[in-house]
């Protein structure tokens, strides 16, 4: 697995796919990989690994960068709503349309989110690393997440 140490007990049985990043003229370096590890006891794991860049023609903020992680989060709820029909607005827009707005909020909140962890590390000198190997053990913890 891409991190052995966090996911004790697995090996890679499957890569499903990768999507390498092109957009305009320049690669933006970034894939999105779609993985199946294996456990001991043969179930299988699913994982979904995206690697998005550093936004280097930025200076952000903590402040900054929280503002604008909760815009995001908010656009999501909004394309959530219109895809409910919560939003109060007569639904003009196609499901699929829908669905296409929502997978590109999700991705601006990854993005942001992704952004404020290069803040804290650049900035605050955050161990990101080892807040995911916690993260992870959390999960595990409160049974969200099965591993061995």
């Amino acid at each position: 697995p891409p991190h052995p140490g966090l996911w004790p007990g697995l090996k890679e049985c499957g890569v499903h796919g990768r999507v390498p990043g092109r957009t305009g003229k320049k690669d933006a370096g970034f894939e999105l990989i779609e993985m199946e590890l294996l456990r001991e006891d043969e179930n299988v794991l699913k994982t979904k690994e995206i690697a998005l860049p550093r936004l280097n023609n930025l200076t952000p903020t903590l402040e900054s960068t929280t503002l604008k992680l909760m815009e995001e989060a908010g656009e999501l709820a909004q394309a959530i709503g219109k895809f409910r029909g919560l939003s109060g607005e007569q639904k003009v827009m196609n499901e699929s349309r829908v669905v296409d707005l929502i997978v590109t909020e999700l991705l601006d909140v990854a993005q942001t989110a992704i952004s404020l962890m290069f803040v804290m590390e650049e900035s605050y000198g955050a161990g990101i690393g080892s807040a995911l190997e916690r993260h992870v053990q959390k999960l595990i913890d409160k049974g969200y997440l099965q591993v061995e």
